[in-house]
């Protein structure tokens, strides 16, 4: 897909989708909430405990675009597994902190119908399970100048196909360790429509 545009000067251009979309203000992205804000694992696997959730509305239709976790402060106390998830139903229950949303068009001409939450105070999602989109295990390390191809520092995520969350609908992170969980920074980006526009 592509949207048509023109610039200052009355040349005309084309767009794909995801600049189209940036265009209308339509893409979002969330973060640490300071510098030195980070979002701590879970030392068990449990479907009630997601790292990052994000609750898609009826009505609302979120495209996952990216996601980066980056190891830091104490190292997690075993292998880190990172386990990613979709639902077709809002898992959301309670807590979790509400993070704040920004455009990638910095004016912000749409307001975000989604929310995201962290565990930087712990989120309860439903004892459910929708459909497994990606799952990796990573030795613990928080030290960049390791030069060991099975040492990992950031984990960059993009979806390997694209996923149309038509409200209600959920996005889940998990990661775990043995012991002691890996704290992360981190930043999740996604794009939005009305589900008036998918038919």
């Amino acid at each position: 897909s592509i949207a048509f545009g023109m610039t200052p000067d009355g040349s005309s251009f084309t767009a794909d989708y995801l600049h189209a979309l940036t265009r209308e203000g339509r893409v979002y992205g969330a973060g640490d909430s300071t510098l030195v804000a980070t979002i701590t694992g879970r030392t068990s696997m449990a479907t009630t405990s997601p790292d990052l959730l994000l609750t898609v509305p009826d009505a609302t239709i979120a495209l996952p675009l990216y996601l980066q976790l980056t190891q830091t402060g104490t190292v997690a106390g075993g292998e880190i597994t990172i386990h990613i998830e979709y639902d077709n139903a809002d898992r959301y229950t309670s807590g979790g902190t509400t993070e704040t949303v920004l455009s990638t068009r910095t004016d912000n001409p749409r307001s975000n119908q989604c929310t995201l939450r962290s565990s930087s105070s712990a989120i309860v999602a439903t004892d459910a399970y929708g459909m497994g989109l990606w799952h990796g295990e990573f030795i613990q390390d928080i030290d960049p100048a390791v030069a060991d191809d099975f040492k990992w520092h950031n984990f960059d995520w993009a979806p390997p196909v694209p996923i149309y969350l038509v409200g209600p609908a959920s996005f889940l992170v998990y990661t775990f360790a043995a012991t002691t969980g890996a704290s992360y920074f981190w930043n999740f980006f996604w794009a939005e429509l009305p589900e008036s526009e998918l038919n």
